[in-house]
């Protein structure tokens, strides 16, 4: 993430990731289900010239396809009522030799957890997640456990 070309974050929330990649982006696109949480974006963003806001879902992104360099979905998949759907869109949108990065949590028994924060899925298992993005058309590069919590939530 150190060279980044045209940037979509799916899920970009209040824009905390956009603001850290501004610098080394040529264009950062957030996109988010959320009118409130691109308010807080655009608060946080106005002063940068490189960022764009658009709501939207990531079932069905509203860009062309071949569009961005890097795709990031950071924490976003399990609230994706079809994640093989949300996968396939960003692969759409990729440009070829582009990259997408995934962040997700692993698969839990915390359902009823899961649930009070809206999340369609309670994690991945790594294999799970190697199927979803291969069927997207994807290669996997990497995919790693990079941190566990030693507390119950």
């Amino acid at each position: 993430l150190l060279r980044l070309g045209d940037v979509l974050d799916i899920g970009s929330g209040d824009g905390v990731l956009a603001f850290l990649l501004s610098l080394r982006a040529k264009s950062i696109t957030c996109l988010d289900r959320s009118s409130k949480v691109l308010d807080a974006a655009r608060t946080r963003l106005s002063h940068l010239g490189n960022v764009s806001l658009i709501e939207g879902d990531m079932h069905r992104l509203p860009f062309a396809d071949n569009s961005f360099d890097q795709v990031l979905h950071f924490h976003v998949l399990t609230y994706a009522h079809d994640p093989a759907l949300a996968l396939r869109e960003a692969s759409r949108v990729l440009r070829p030799g582009g990259d997408l990065v995934v962040v997700t949590l692993l698969e839990h028994r915390h359902e009823e957890l899961a649930a009070s924060y809206s999340q369609s899925i309670a994690g991945f298992s790594r294999e799970g997640l190697h199927e979803l993005v291969r069927a997207a058309g994807l290669e996997v590069s990497l995919c790693e456990v990079t941190s566990r919590e030693r507390a119950k939530p």
